[in-house]
């Protein structure tokens, strides 16, 4: 909350002008603007891989070799247990996640006589508003009224 404050008042130092901070927010690889230049958000990265229904005699070790021995997967950074039979897989990108995804998809996998099941988690973002009491009212004297934010 308070970084995104100083980030704030950082960029009203430099310019006031709208049409600026609107191309600014347009070239940045951290938020996306929605067509109209009304809205923004940050861009959630999908690294993370689930895996549910794993047997409870798992290994990461055995897991992560799943990613290291199949011909379309770039080997994964860190395989843990997540609860419930699930388990978190993560890679570097959203690239290398993604073609993991589509290659268990698209080719089913079994673990101990189980069907893995497969699915996208994105990393969480912060949710806290900038204000608790009134976030529409930061919000408005933040882009005075023309810019409002996605809520978090």
């Amino acid at each position: 909350k308070q970084w995104y404050q100083r980030r704030v008042r950082a960029v009203k130092k430099l310019t006031t002008d709208i049409e600026v901070i609107k191309e600014a927010l347009h070239s940045s690889t951290e938020v996306q603007i929605d067509n109209t230049g009304s809205k923004v958000r940050p861009v959630i990265k999908r690294c993370t891989l689930i895996l549910r229904d794993i047997s409870q005699h798992a290994t990461a070790q055995a897991l992560a070799g799943l990613f290291t021995n199949s011909p379309a997967c770039t080997p994964s950074i860190k395989c843990t247990f997540a609860h419930n039979n699930s388990w978190f897989v993560e890679f570097r990108t959203e690239h290398e996640a993604l073609q993991a995804y589509s290659y268990f998809r698209e080719h089913p996998h079994y673990f101990h006589g189980d069907l893995i099941k497969v699915r996208i988690k994105a990393k969480p973002i912060q949710r806290s508003s900038p204000t608790d009491s009134n976030p529409v009212a930061y919000n408005s004297a933040l882009y005075q009224g023309n810019m409002p934010c996605y809520p978090a």
